[in-house]
């Protein structure tokens, strides 16, 4: 049987080619692209060029052998090979966004290096912050680009749910979250805790319990956070975790950051909207035995200060005028939270220890003025200023 036009054209192109010696991948993409070139180029010249790509200017002298080609099953096939982006050439107009500008999605770079089998965690994390920043720009809804949907795909394709050795990478869940998130994908997170939270062996000090962690931070975050922000929401979810996994020895580790999450927002960024009744409120007050007596005293003390019902600073009274608490608070902001059983210490951290006892002295001192003790609350302004401004700033009201 006589070969068709087609492959023996095919045929003709790969005939001077032979199977290369192993390449680095630079070699290999480069390669790969003088193929696409090349190959699309061939087939232009023997079949036609494709009728959705831009048409050069005629030239005054034609060729007899370019007549167009007769539209066999063959010639099809090729044509739907061609509509693969792989053999897309790079001058491919790119898509544009709602203001005309071009541009390209990252997300295509992250399916072709899934297609490669050359994905990697740094390369997702830089897809994915490029697409987050894309569309920020272009003002467009993250709900609408599946990103998270692919994303998750490709873990579970490739294996990396079932190790869930990416919950030890910070970056990649940062650059996850907000589209994991604005795309109503919550139960895979739950998934991911409840699964390393049951996995036999994890220890306190495993990076995937701190992701863990990090992933019910952004879940809690976000249930207070925004127009339906609901603060009794958050408390109960907190409230539900420490129910589900009661007796496991991760709890403590898995919910200390998303507490105080709670109430950081609860004290600190108090705002009317998200206040939650007393009950609820006492019951976020209990989760704190969780963590030690003298693990979260300035939290507890703070939140003591804004109780809805009967506010109480004695407790904040007490850590304000204890030098050797304060010092010691200081001395550890200062070293950066190098202890790696208190992460949540380091002065960098907007809800850094030492940050927090700012903001306890500064609501301390106001609650001492409305409530009309106008001499206490100088008094400890002087105090606190004398013994560690600037160490301590007092943020402004």
């Amino acid at each position: 049987m006589s070969s068709s036009k087609a492959a023996q054209a095919v045929t003709k192109f790969f005939a001077g080619y032979h199977e290369p010696s192993t390449v680095s991948p630079d070699k290999y993409r480069k390669l790969l692209d003088v193929l696409k070139v090349s190959f699309r180029t061939q087939l232009d010249r023997e079949f036609g060029p494709d009728p959705n790509q831009p048409r050069k200017s005629k030239s005054s002298h034609r060729s007899e052998s370019t007549a167009p080609p007769r539209d066999t099953a063959s010639i099809r096939h090729l044509k739907e090979l061609l509509s693969n982006p792989l053999l897309l050439p790079h001058s491919q107009p790119t898509a544009k966004t709602p203001s005309g500008t071009s541009w390209r999605d990252p997300m295509q770079d992250f399916d072709m290096a899934v297609s490669q089998k050359v994905m990697t965690m740094r390369i997702a994390t830089g897809c994915l912050l490029a697409k987050r920043k894309q569309m920020s720009s272009a003002g467009l809804d993250l709900r609408t680009s599946d990103t998270a949907a692919r994303v998750i795909q490709w873990l579970r394709l490739s294996g990396e749910e079932e190790k869930l050795d990416f919950l030890g990478n910070v970056h990649f869940l940062d650059a996850l979250m907000p589209f994991l998130l604005a795309e109503k994908s919550h139960s895979v997170a739950w998934k991911w805790i409840k699964r390393i939270m049951n996995t036999p062996g994890v220890g306190e000090k495993d990076d995937r319990v701190r992701g863990a962690s990090y992933l019910l931070e952004h879940l809690v975050r976000s249930t207070i956070q925004g127009a339906s922000g609901n603060m009794t929401a958050a408390i109960a979810t907190i409230l539900k975790v420490e129910e589900t996994f009661h007796g496991n020895e991760l709890t403590r580790r898995l919910l200390l950051q998303p507490w105080r999450v709670v109430s950081w927002l609860s004290t600190v960024e108090h705002q009317g909207a998200t206040t939650t009744g007393k009950e609820s409120f006492d019951a976020h007050l209990e989760t704190a035995r969780l963590f030690g007596r003298r693990r979260v005293p300035v939290e507890q003390a703070h939140l003591h200060l804004y109780h809805p019902l009967s506010p109480d600073p004695q407790q904040a009274l007490q850590i304000l005028y204890n030098p050797k608490l304060l010092s010691r608070a200081v001395l550890v902001g200062e070293r950066g939270g190098t202890r790696p059983d208190d992460p949540e210490v380091n002065s960098t951290n907007v809800m850094s220890y030492t940050s927090w006892i700012g903001h306890l002295a500064r609501d301390t001192i106001t609650y001492l003025r409305k409530s009309g003790s106008q001499d206490d609350a100088l008094k400890l302004k002087e105090q606190f200023e004398w013994n560690f401004s600037p160490l301590i700033p007092l943020p402004s009201t």
